[in-house]
């Protein structure tokens, strides 16, 4: 899809990498296969999993990444996930019902819920 094509490109293109070793970008890992305490940044694309990465260097990893690959899949100007403006609670709040509102078409979750509380 177009998301695993931008991250894998995104990522490939945004670490530092060296002929002799290239970190791992592979689809559909589990975190778990990752190993303990071993850095890594995973995104969850879809049913069967998505893309987990292993850091290499964490002094080098930017913090802001989630949020500047969110911003490139969506194609926004760097200042608004770079400097967000600031929100009362109570505009949050406001967001998140109209959110709420907007995704009710489209949540899974609901058929969950009911699956669960179905007699076998």
């Amino acid at each position: 899809t177009h998301t695993h094509t931008y991250l894998h490109k995104y990522i490939h293109k945004r670490e530092n990498y060296s002929s002799a070793g290239r970190s791992s970008l592979t689809a559909h890992v589990p975190c778990t296969q990752i190993p303990k305490n071993f850095p890594y940044f995973h995104v969850w694309l879809d049913d069967e999993g998505g893309f987990a990465h292993v850091i290499e260097n964490e002094q080098e990893f930017p913090r802001y990444f989630g949020k500047e690959i969110v911003g490139g899949l969506l194609d926004l100007n760097p200042k608004v996930w770079l400097s967000p403006q600031f929100e009362s609670l109570d505009q949050q709040k406001q967001r998140v019902q109209a959110f709420l509102k907007d995704w009710k078409d489209y949540d899974w979750t609901d058929q969950i819920d009911e699956q669960a509380h179905q007699p076998a």
